[in-house]
């Protein structure tokens, strides 16, 4: 049964330094929830509270509304797929994922019945008598997280358990852990720095920044209504620009961007942006006067696209991703061209 998790006015000081402060955050039963931040951001050190490795200077740990915090690891209903995975080498596939089993002490038949229950959940039935060190990295991480799962936890920690692998990899046990998180329908709480991971994966997401939560909410949330320019940053709109002038227009915004008028719908705050972000995936560069007069300053072909940097008439720097296909004949460096922008381009960036 999956478990909430309260995390309650919590900080953790290590002498005069904060790696996580005063935070306040709920993480509902059944949900993907992502830690995501920078390296220092306090997102490990938050994972290793919630599993019971390290406890708050203050604040309470609460799983499903009452305090653990002080509840040893071992007596807490999750478990922890690390980075370095933490697999035995010495022992084989089987007696890895069975390890916890067997400290509980549970028979003989139970626990190669769970083993094979959990190996078949992550696609390694059969593999049960191979040698750890003969697996690649993509079956290791599997045995890992059958490890974790035969013990039926209803919180599974994940921290950053994708680092080293290969991008393929990487996509692959992506896919997998959302196959897990709805098969299992446990509490996953992921830590980790990579922005397509948090996007693809969570159902809700904190970014994190020098020990504090800088925005929490759905990944749509927080990549079309960042909080400031520091969360717009770190979910990869690096685009910002800074308008001729902005004003409400019914239920959206009038933007003039170099003398270029367009619009934003669907803005409902109060307080109008002095900054907009323009999304690389969907900007274009056009023939004619229509759009926002652009210099290209450098490309680089990517294979599917072409990633453009373009300066604008008070040399604002965007980056610009146009496909292979939509690329202008003759396009060349130093030429003045014309963006163009997609639906959904642009994004309000408070301050």
């Amino acid at each position: 049964m999956a478990n909430s998790i309260g995390i309650d006015q919590v900080s953790r000081r290590f002498g005069e330094v904060v790696a996580v402060d005063n935070l306040q955050l709920e993480i509902k039963a059944g949900e993907f929830f992502t830690l995501l931040g920078s390296s220092g951001s306090g997102k490990s050190t938050l994972l290793k509270m919630i599993a019971g490795f390290d406890q708050p200077t203050n604040g309470c740990i609460l799983f499903d509304g009452a305090d653990v915090t002080r509840m040893p690891a071992n007596r807490r209903p999750c478990n922890t797929v690390f980075q370095d995975l933490a697999l035995f080498p010495h022992m084989s596939v089987a007696q890895n994922v069975g390890y916890g089993l067997r400290v509980r002490r549970l028979a003989k038949s139970v626990q190669i019945e769970k083993v094979r229950d959990a190996l078949q959940l992550v696609d390694l039935d059969g593999y049960q008598d191979r040698d750890i060190m003969a697996l690649s990295g993509g079956q290791r991480q599997r045995v890992a997280l059958a490890r974790s799962l035969v013990m039926e936890p209803g919180i599974l920690l994940l921290d950053e358990p994708l680092t080293g692998l290969d991008e393929r990899l990487r996509q692959q046990m992506r896919d997998e852990f959302g196959r897990l998180h709805k098969k299992t329908a446990a509490t996953f709480v992921l830590v980790t720095h990579n922005q397509d991971e948090a996007m693809s994966l969570s159902d809700r997401m904190a970014i994190m920044h020098h020990g504090r939560l800088v925005q929490v909410g759905t990944p749509d949330e927080i990549l079309h209504r960042p909080t400031n320019e520091f969360v717009a940053r770190f979910v990869g709109l690096e685009s910002i620009v800074v308008p001729d002038r902005v004003e409400k227009r019914g239920a959206g915004l009038e933007v003039i961007i170099n003398g270029r008028r367009t619009e934003i719908p669907g803005f409902h705050g109060e307080v109008l942006p002095e900054k907009i972000a323009i999304r690389s995936d969907r900007m274009t560069l056009e023939a004619g006067e229509h759009g926002i007069p652009a210099t290209l300053v450098e490309q680089h072909f990517r294979g599917r696209y072409y990633e453009c940097t373009l300066a604008m008439r008070d040399d604002t720097r965007l980056t610009a991703e146009i496909s292979v296909d939509a690329m202008p004949e003759g396009m060349d460096t130093g030429k003045t061209t014309s963006l163009g922008l997609q639906a959904g381009a642009l994004v309000p960036v408070m301050t």
